[in-house]
C-alpha cells in the first residue's frame, strides 16, 4: 500500500469514526454498530498493510500504538456497549488517525488528488457536458475565490471569499460530522433521494449516502471554481459510477422549483453565498426561511393544536355561507391602510370584515368593529394582538387550529376553529368531521385569502395587504411601537401599484409571490381587489388609495 493509498485509508476510517460517535449520540444504535465493523475492518487492514511501509523498528511502534485500541474497541464490540465504544473513538482512535494524517510520512505531493478519477467516471455513465464543463476551470489567482483548508479530521474545508470577507461554506473543524448531524436530523425513512442547494452542501450529500446505501442524492452548483475543487479534494468516484449523487449545473431556477413545489429541497443559510444569479439566490433565501421556520414551530404547532382541539370550537365550515353572495374586505396591517381606511366607513352594508389581529387595535380606533378577527401564529405574541376592547356581539374569532392557545382562550366571544392543509393532525380532524381545510400560505394574510377565495363571496376586497415598506414604513400606524425600517434589514425591490420601485422584505416578497400562485390556480369567478400603495399583485384588480377614495368615497 502506498503512502498516498495509506493515506486514503486514514482518512476513510476517521470519516467511519465520525459516523460512529453522530449515531451513538443521536441514539441510531443499528448504525453505531455497523460502522464499528467497517472500524475494525479498516484497523486489520492497516496493520496487515502496514509491513509493506515500515521498517522493521517502525511497524513495531505502529502496531504498538494501533493494537490496544483494536483490542479495546473489539472488547466493547462483543459487550454490546456503545458508550464505551463511543469513548475509545473519539478519546483514543480518532486523535491517533487525525496525527498520522498529518506526520510527515505523507508527504504534501503523496497526498490524493481525485480529480481525474471523478472527471473519468462522470465520462463512463455519460456525463460529458459536465465533466466539460468543470475541466475547462482555469485557474487564474486573481479571481480565485474558494479556499480550501485541511483540518484535523482530515476533510478539506471549504470557504468563500468576496472581497475583504471571507465565509464558511462548510464546517470548518468537522465539515462531515456537522453534515451527519444535519442529515439525521432532516432524514425521512420514507425518502429514498435528496435534493441539496449548493455545492456547500457536499459533505450533507455524503453524509445522506452513508445513512443509507440506497439514497440518492441531487446537487445544484454551477459554480465552476466549487465543483473544480470538490472533484478535487474529494473521493467521489464510487457514488458517481452507481448514480447515487447526480450534480445539477445548468438551468438551476427550473430544476430546483420542481422539489421546491414538493418541499424536498434542502437549503442552507450557506446555500446564498457566492451566487450571482440573483434570483436564484432569491429563490434559495425565500425557502430556507419557510422551512426553518416552519421547523422552529413545530412544537408548538402540535402543543397548540392539541389545546385549542380541547375548546370544542365551532368550524368555520359552519358559517362559510354567511359570505356566500356578499362582498368581504380582507385588513391586513399594511402603511397604506392609513391612506384607504375611509373606504371601509362607506362599505356596503351587507359585507364582512375579516381583520388580522395586527390591525384590530387601527381599526377599533377609528371606530370600525371588524366581523372577524383572524390569527394563526403560534407564538404568545397572539394575547396581545387580542388585548383589544371589542365588542363581542359584533366581533367573532377565526383561528387557524396551531394558533397559540393561550390566545384564543381569552377572547371572549364566539370562535370558529381553521383547519390547515398540510398539518397531519388538522387534515385528519377535517376528514373525520367533513370539514374544509386550507392553505396557510405561511401568513395570516394569505390564510383570510384562502377562506374568502373558497367562500362564494360576491367580491374581495383587500386593503393593507402591502407586501412591501410602502412610504418606508413596516406597517400602519398605531399597531406598532417600531414602524421604520430596520437599517440592517435586508432587502429586495418590486413593483408598487403605484409604479413607484418598493423595498420590501424576503418573506413579504415569498407571500406576494404565493398570492399570485393562488390566484392563477384559483378556478372560481370571484374577483379580488387590491387597494394598496404597496406592492403589485398579479391577479388581483391592483387600484392606488387616492384611486379608491374618488372611487368609492
Amino acid at each position: 500500500m502506498s503512502s498516498s493509498n495509506i493515506y486514503i485509508a486514514y482518512y476513510k476510517l476517521l470519516m467511519e469514526c465520525q459516523h460512529c460517535i453522530v449515531a451513538v449520540k443521536l441514539d441510531y444504535i443499528d448504525s453505531a454498530w455497523l460502522c464499528v465493523r467497517r472500524i475494525i475492518t479498516g484497523l486489520t487492514k492497516l496493520i496487515e498493510s502496514a509491513e509493506s511501509i515500515y521498517t522493521e523498528n517502525e511497524l513495531f511502534c505502529y502496531v504498538k500504538g494501533l493494537t490496544p485500541i483494536l483490542y479495546e474497541t473489539k472488547i466493547a464490540q462483543q459487550g454490546r456497549d456503545q458508550s464505551k465504544i463511543a469513548d475509545i473513538i473519539e478519546s483514543e482512535l480518532v486523535p491517533w488517525l487525525s496525527q498520522k494524517l498529518s506526520v510527515s510520512e505523507i508527504s504534501h505531493e503523496e497526498k490524493p488528488d481525485f480529480f481525474d478519477e471523478n472527471i473519468n467516471a462522470l465520462n463512463a455513465i455519460g456525463q460529458d457536458e459536465l465533466a466539460k464543463y468543470i475541466t475547462s476551470y482555469k485557474k487564474r489567482a486573481q479571481d480565485e475565490h474558494i479556499i480550501c483548508c485541511n483540518n484535523a479530521y482530515g476533510s478539506v474545508s471549504f470557504e468563500y471569499i468576496n472581497g475583504e470577507n471571507r465565509y464558511n461554506l462548510t464546517g470548518l473543524l468537522h465539515p462531515y460530522m456537522d453534515a451527519l448531524f444535519y442529515a439525521y436530523d432532516y432524514r425521512k425513512d420514507e425518502k429514498i433521494s435528496y435534493a441539496l442547494a449548493g455545492g456547500c452542501m457536499i459533505y450533507e450529500a455524503l453524509a445522506f449516502m452513508a445513512i443509507s446505501i440506497a439514497t440518492k442524492v441531487f446537487l445544484f452548483e454551477s459554480d465552476q471554481e466549487l465543483l473544480f475543487k470538490i472533484f478535487k479534494y474529494l473521493d467521489l468516484k464510487e457514488y458517481i459510477l452507481s448514480e447515487r449523487i447526480n450534480f445539477k449545473f445548468t438551468n438551476l431556477i427550473n430544476e430546483a422549483t420542481q422539489f421546491i413545489n414538493d418541499q424536498t429541497l434542502l437549503v442552507k443559510s450557506t446555500s446564498t453565498k457566492g451566487i450571482v444569479d440573483t434570483s436564484l439566490k432569491q429563490v434559495y433565501a425565500t425557502y430556507q426561511m419557510i422551512i426553518v421556520s416552519s421547523r422552529e414551530k413545530a412544537y408548538l404547532l402540535f402543543r397548540n393544536y392539541y389545546e385549542n382541539m380541547r375548546i370544542k370550537a365551532a368550524n368555520i365550515g359552519t358559517i362559510l355561507h354567511r359570505f356566500q353572495g356578499k362582498p368581504i374586505y380582507i385588513i391586513a396591517g399594511g402603511p397604506s391602510l392609513d391612506r384607504s381606511i375611509e373606504v371601509l366607513k362607506v362599505r356596503p352594508q351587507n359585507s364582512s370584515i375579516i381583520c388580522v389581529g395586527t390591525s384590530a387595535k387601527k381599526l377599533l380606533a377609528e371606530g370600525i368593529d371588524p366581523n372577524y378577527v383572524i390569527i394563526s401564529d403560534p407564538l404568545p405574541e397572539m394575547k396581545k394582538q387580542l388585548d383589544q376592547p371589542f365588542d363581542y356581539k359584533k366581533t367573532s374569532l377565526l383561528f387557524l387550529a396551531t394558533t397559540y392557545h393561550e390566545a384564543v382562550n381569552n377572547f371572549i366571544g364566539e370562535k370558529y376553529i381553521v383547519y390547515q392543509k398540510d398539518f397531519i393532525p388538522s387534515e385528519e380532524a377535517a376528514s373525520k368531521e367533513g370539514m374544509p381545510i386550507f392553505r396557510t400560505g405561511g401568513s395570516v394574510t394569505t390564510l383570510a385569502l384562502d377562506i374568502a377565495l373558497n367562500s362564494a363571496a360576491s367580491h374581495i376586497y383587500c386593503m393593507g395587504c402591502d407586501m412591501a415598506y410602502t412610504y418606508n414604513q413596516m406597517h400602519v400606524s398605531g399597531v406598532d411601537e417600531i414602524k421604520g425600517i430596520a437599517t440592517d434589514s435586508e432587502t429586495k425591490r418590486v413593483k408598487g401599484v403605484t409604479g413607484d420601485i418598493l423595498e420590501t422584505a424576503q418573506n413579504l416578497d415569498s407571500y406576494r409571490m404565493w398570492i399570485e400562485k393562488r390566484l392563477r390556480e384559483y378556478k372560481g369567478d370571484v374577483s379580488v381587489t387590491n387597494i394598496s400603495d404597496g406592492a403589485y399583485i398579479h391577479g388581483m384588480d391592483n387600484i392606488s388609495c387616492d384611486e379608491a377614495i374618488n372611487r368609492f368615497v
